[in-house]
């Protein structure tokens, strides 16, 4: 079963304990739908609520999972119309009622839910055989919720993991710390796009001591109620990023070092810095755009700006001047 599609699986979960059986190297096509979760892979619970609330979708070690399929691809190069709203969507989702409305925009994002059906998470990993092999590609991920729990909490959870992700749209989600939480582990984000979003902190939350400079290229983190980027104790690259419009800073370091920024904007908050350092060493960005009048160092050493842009005046009619280069 699941060899083609006329033998696929109707069941995302089994699906996914079958190819974890099968070991690194097994690829897994997920075709057009919405796809909602059912277990709590390797967590056992005896109380059926804890159950429901902690049900999650997983990655397994050398496993790519695709999604965007129409359901007569061949390879994964044939997908198209997978964006969000597109023909081809595939949405894991952990609203398990279906009875989610999203309105609104930044600071005035709202979404309306019933915490009592909505799982903690939507893919939740804690495997440190997971790495940059273990692949995440194509999916929209939404309705998570989880408010409570400060460590085991958002859409997207991994501890001590190193997946890639790739292709994702990130929308819809209620959390505390992070949209996407990541500790102590270093995964590759490519294409990410984390938007109206209801977080108590940051959209992307990256803490712990064993992160070794985690990838971050050509994502945006726009309209969520919340900050964009948190870096703790890590050291990371940052490439074309965009975090904008969100209600909280769009950057912040804390006792992080060598964190690289490329070609990035990270404007439009409603609320608190734009870009705040603390305690960290060796912050250096190239030719990317801050709004310095909302510009927050602390105990930050060996911190360089090259070519780099205040959009300060671009944003605000009544500035005096038309930008400063840093």
């Amino acid at each position: 079963m699941g060899a083609s599609w006329a033998s696929a699986f109707n069941s995302l979960d089994n699906a996914l304990i079958a190819v974890m059986a099968s070991g690194p190297g097994t690829q897994l096509w997920v075709a057009k739908g919405t796809y909602k979760p059912k277990y709590a892979y390797n967590r056992d619970y005896t109380d059926a609520q804890a159950r429901v609330w902690n049900s999650h979708f997983t990655l397994a070690e050398g496993v790519e999972i695709y999604g965007g399929f129409a359901g007569t691809e061949t390879s994964t190069a044939q997908r198209t119309d997978f964006g969000w709203g597109g023909n081809n969507e595939t949405i894991l989702s952990g609203d398990l009622d279906d009875d989610d409305v999203i309105s609104g925009y930044d600071k005035n994002l709202t979404i309306t839910d019933s915490s009592f059906e909505n799982t903690y998470s939507v893919i939740w990993c804690s495997d440190p055989n997971v790495q940059a092999a273990s692949v995440l590609d194509g999916f929209t991920i939404t309705g998570q919720y989880n408010t409570y729990s400060y460590s085991q909490n958002g859409a997207i959870y991994l501890n001590s993991c190193s997946p890639t992700l790739r292709n994702l749209i990130i929308t819809g989600n209620t959390g505390y710390n992070g949209t996407i939480y990541i500790r102590n582990g270093s995964p590759a984000l490519f294409n990410v796009n984390a938007s109206r979003n209801r977080v108590d902190n940051y959209s992307l939350y990256i803490t712990g001591s064993k992160i070794d400079n985690a990838t971050i290229a050509n994502c945006s983190f726009t309209g969520n109620y919340g900050g964009g980027i948190y870096v703790d104790g890590s050291n990371a690259k940052i490439v074309n990023v965009t975090s904008a419009h969100n209600n909280g800073t769009g950057l912040t370091l804390y006792n992080s070092n060598n964190v690289e920024v490329y070609n990035s904007i990270f404007s439009g908050t409603t609320k608190s810095a734009d870009l705040s350092l603390s305690n960290s060493r060796y912050f250096n960005a190239y030719n990317s755009c801050f709004t310095v009048r909302s510009y927050s160092l602390s105990s930050t050493s060996s911190v360089n700006f090259t070519d780099c842009f205040d959009v300060s005046a671009l944003l605000d009619p009544f500035a005096e001047d038309d930008g400063t280069v840093l």
